[in-house]
């Protein structure tokens, strides 16, 4: 059982029965139709699963984790070391399959457009790709098209169509001198003057599966706000879910999102687009506020002047603290708690990363990103957090009580200009608490991560 049975489910019973069947079948042409099976986007926990523990973590077949924890039972905090291994190669092709292969169209926690210094800072480090993989596909075009150009020299065009009706609009990069356009957002590379594919006359776009999946968060997301749930959203999701989702005139929704969508419709759409109205996006560019907003946040933070992925395929290191653990994946415990189920499905792509903290007096601690929870014992009905008392919330299943995303823009995360963000917890109840981290569950099952770590590993597969 996989996160993508459910919001194909939810897809199906609010656009039309099967709906999202033809989608899926279309997008086996482009070879990424197992992204939907990647092990740790699973919640089976069969017996038949096999557990193993591993020595030289650099032998480990990341592709077929399930859950993979990493132990540290000394007396001293421990550093985990994850390194992206991107192809050493200046093909744009080569480069497209791997960045298409460690990233989907899928709902961020804020427009990176609003949340200007938190995006600006993620979008140009690696926790873009180890902590989200996601985004629109104006979002995806804008950070490939960047990488290719810091990894090459050579700058493709990010090109943004939209058809009169306002029922559809795209973005993409386009290399115009080699007549090739680089649709990440769609995962094909497609010939530019007949938007197919090389010897192929069929024209559907692959990959708007995913454009499905984005419409399944939605609905999750609905109902989730007709819970009690309210600590688990900052205000800037609450906001991104309500400007793109909710006021939008019905008639006016792509119509990917209206009932009955037809596959082979899609590729007349994005033609009558291209002819509408097609134009070239350059972030430089002082057409709209948010650019010069964005782009002075990119180039104002700590470490100097930045551009988007500049410093994506860094080392990026976790502090395992003395006699705790690091687990990536969906285990029987972690399954358990609806509220991170949620999240999971809003969010699709994400896996939780779980960091077992044993608890003291006073607890500092380097968050390298936005939680999506910390979990605490059902004790700790508040928590003293940089001297400020928030008020925890007991999960449904009654297992814990948490502080979600609400409470860390209260903190300050989202308009953090400077990472890693340490706070400091006072006065728990028990002996430990966890913070449970959103991993991009596409890279870290691909061939393209290696793990540096001196402890134990344990791994189901």
């Amino acid at each position: 059982m996989f996160l993508s049975n459910h919001l194909f489910s939810l897809v199906d019973q609010d656009l039309g029965a099967n709906t999202h069947k033809g989608f899926f079948e279309s997008l086996a042409v482009t070879g990424y139709h197992d992204h939907f099976k990647k092990p740790l986007l699973s919640i089976d926990h069969t017996e038949s699963a096999s557990t193993s523990s591993v020595k030289n973590t650099n032998d480990m077949d990341w592709s077929k984790i399930r859950h993979i924890t990493f132990l540290n039972e000394t007396a001293s905090d421990r550093k985990i070391v994850f390194q992206v291994t991107r192809p050493e190669t200046k093909n744009i092709d080569e480069l497209f399959h791997f960045f298409a292969e460690v990233t989907a169209h899928s709902h961020w926690i804020t427009d990176f457009r609003d949340k200007v210094d938190y995006s600006a800072y993620i979008l140009s480090n690696p926790n873009y790709l180890f902590f989200h993989g996601d985004g629109n596909c104006l979002l995806l075009s804008l950070l490939f098209s960047s990488m290719v150009e810091n990894l090459t020299g050579y700058k493709l065009d990010v090109k943004f169509c939209r058809n009169d009706e306002g029922t559809f609009s795209h973005v993409y990069c386009c290399d115009e001198k080699r007549g090739r356009i680089y649709d990440i957002d769609q995962k094909s590379i497609l010939n530019a003057h007949t938007l197919c594919a090389d010897g192929e006359d069929i024209k559907p776009l692959y990959a708007l599966i995913y454009w499905l999946l984005t419409h399944g968060g939605v609905l999750k997301y609905n109902q989730l706000r007709q819970s009690q749930s309210d600590d688990l959203l900052s205000s800037a999701t609450v906001q991104y879910f309500k400007e793109n989702f909710e006021t939008r005139d019905p008639k006016k929704k792509s119509r990917i999102y209206q009932p009955d969508p037809v596959q082979e419709d899609f590729f007349e759409y994005w033609e009558k687009a291209n002819k509408d109205l097609c134009e070239t996006l350059n972030l430089k560019d002082d057409d709209y506020v948010w650019k010069k907003v964005f782009l002075n946040a990119l180039h104002n933070q700590n470490l100097g002047a930045k551009k988007l992925m500049e410093d994506a395929f860094k080392p990026f290191s976790i502090n395992i603290p003395a006699s705790g653990h690091l687990s990536l994946g969906f285990t029987k415990e972690l399954s358990a708690i609806e509220e991170i189920m949620e999240l999971a499905h809003i969010f699709y792509g994400r896996t939780p990363m779980q960091i077992h903290i044993p608890a003291s007096k006073t607890n500092v601690i380097d968050l390298f990103d936005m939680p999506w929870l910390i979990l605490f014992s059902t004790k700790q009905e508040m928590v003293k957090i940089n001297e400020n008392v928030y008020t925890t919330t007991l999960t449904k299943c009654g297992n814990y009580r948490l502080i979600g995303m609400k409470t860390f823009e209260k903190i300050g995360l989202l308009d953090n200009k400077k990472w890693p963000f340490e706070v400091q917890i006072d006065a728990i109840q028990d002996d430990y608490f966890k913070i449970i981290y959103p991993a991009n569950a596409f890279l870290f099952n691909s061939p393209y991560l290696e793990t540096l770590f001196s402890g134990e590993v344990q791994t189901v597969q």
